[in-house]
């Protein structure tokens, strides 16, 4: 066993099977830009729509259009998409 300051550290390079004890091994949605993470057990992953939060960029709208993707969001061609793709 080992011990970092956080889930996303924990695998320290090494992949899933060091995501244990405090942490758990997701996949990520590809509206984040896919692959996976080590975070929290029981975490549910949010964006920052503005004045709001959702669990993905094309849950900010809630059928309120554009002027509801914000923050880590953009809208485009029709949709709230996110601003940043993260890093795998």
């Amino acid at each position: 066993q080992h011990s970092a300051p956080s889930c996303l550290e924990c695998p320290q390079g090494n992949g899933k099977n060091w995501c244990n004890g405090d942490c758990e091994w997701i996949d990520i949605d590809e509206q984040f830009g896919g692959g996976s993470a080590c975070i929290a057990k029981g975490t549910v992953p949010s964006v920052s729509c503005g004045a709001h939060t959702a669990t993905s960029c094309a849950n900010c709208p809630q059928g309120n259009g554009a002027s509801w993707c914000n923050g880590d969001c953009y809208w485009s061609m029709g949709q709230c998409v996110p601003l940043l793709v993260p890093v795998r």
